[in-house]
C-alpha cells in the first residue's frame, strides 16, 4: 500500500511541476507546446538525419525532440530553452535514460553560437523567429538544414527546399 501511495504522490508532483513549468513559459511569452515524436522521426528522416550531424532544438521545453533525436538517429543533440524548470527536467530525462549525447542550455536563444550546428529545428512564434534568422543565417554553415515547424520563414523563402504538408514543416537549406 504505502509503494503505491508513493508512486501516486511522485506522480502528481511530476504534474504538478510540468504544469508549473508549463505557466512559466507562458509568462516568459512563449508557451510551452511539445512536438509529437512521429513528427520528429518525419522531420529527421526528411533531412537524412546521420550520426556526423549537430542537432539543435531552439525553444526546446522538455528537451523531448532533443532526446528523440539523440535516441533514435544517433545525434549530437543540443536543447536551447530558457525555462529553467524544463531544462532540469529534461536534464533528469536524459540522465534516467543515460543520454550521453543530449545537452541542455538553461539559456536565450539569442546568447548561444549556432556554429557547429547542421540541422535546427524552431517551434516557435514568426515574431521571434524574425529576430533569430539574422543570427542564424550569419553563424550557420552552407548546407545547414533549418526546420521551421508550422510556420513559413518569408524572408527564406528561396532557401526552401520542401514542405511537408503532413506536418506542416517547412525545410530550409542555408546557402
Amino acid at each position: 500500500m504505502a509503494i503505491i501511495l508513493l508512486v501516486l504522490v511522485s506522480f502528481l508532483l511530476c504534474l504538478i511541476y510540468v504544469y508549473v513549468a508549463m505557466a512559466i513559459s507562458d509568462w516568459l511569452g512563449v508557451p510551452f507546446v511539445p512536438t509529437y515524436s512521429w513528427d520528429v522521426k518525419t522531420l529527421l528522416k526528411e533531412v537524412e538525419a546521420r550520426k556526423s550531424d549537430v542537432f539543435y532544438d531552439i525553444g526546446a521545453g522538455d528537451g523531448s525532440v532533443v532526446r528523440y533525436a539523440a535516441k533514435y538517429f544517433g545525434i549530437e543533440s543540443y536543447g536551447v530553452e530558457k525555462n529553467r524548470m524544463l531544462v532540469w527536467y529534461a536534464r533528469l530525462a536524459s540522465g534516467i535514460n543515460r543520454q550521453k549525447n543530449v545537452h541542455m542550455i538553461a539559456a536565450d536563444a539569442f546568447s548561444v553560437s549556432y556554429r557547429q550546428a547542421t540541422i535546427i529545428y524552431l517551434y516557435l512564434f514568426p515574431e521571434f523567429i524574425a529576430k533569430l534568422i539574422v543570427k542564424l543565417k550569419k553563424e550557420c554553415n552552407p548546407g545547414t538544414f533549418v526546420i521551421s515547424h508550422k510556420f513559413i520563414i518569408k524572408p527564406w523563402s528561396r532557401y526552401l527546399e520542401r514542405f511537408e504538408e503532413k506536418t506542416k514543416t517547412y525545410f530550409y537549406r542555408l546557402p
